[in-house]
């Protein structure tokens, strides 16, 4: 009966000791495959820094653009892309890019027009300037 116990205790070891070399083995495998991995491993970008924020004024109409660059690699050029939302303008600049949002698919502007329109000028003066254009 001792021997029983003596065995149960050697298996046990002999399975722990087996179970730490494969841990050991698959970790070391896998820093490994980490060190050749991904070129984001060693090209480091924050995206906030490829962006630009300014504010551009036309007659009657002020924008809030943004540019940024968009990382592809580090041999080739960035591409640079222009977004440009209205921050503020006149009844008319503002009906008059309700119309252009229209032809551009732009449902976010023309959204936020008809919900907010009412609260600094009147549905008439509205389809006063639609008329007039």
């Amino acid at each position: 009966m001792k021997r029983e116990g003596e065995n149960g205790k050697n298996v046990y070891g002999f399975i722990l000791k087996i179970s730490r070399k494969l841990k050991d083995s698959y970790l070391s495998v896998l820093a490994q495959e980490e060190a050749e991995s991904s070129p984001m491993k060693t090209t480091w970008y924050c995206p906030l820094d490829l962006s630009t924020v300014v504010e551009e004024e036309e007659e009657g109409i002020i924008y809030t653009v943004v540019v940024k660059q968009q990382h592809v690699s580090p041999n080739s050029p960035m591409p640079i892309s222009r977004s440009q939302c209205v921050k503020a303008g006149t009844e008319e600049k503002l009906v008059l890019h309700l119309l252009h949002s229209f032809s551009l698919g732009d449902s976010s502007f023309i959204s936020i027009f008809l919900s907010t329109y009412r609260s600094f000028t009147s549905t008439e003066k509205v389809l006063d300037i639609l008329i007039d254009r």
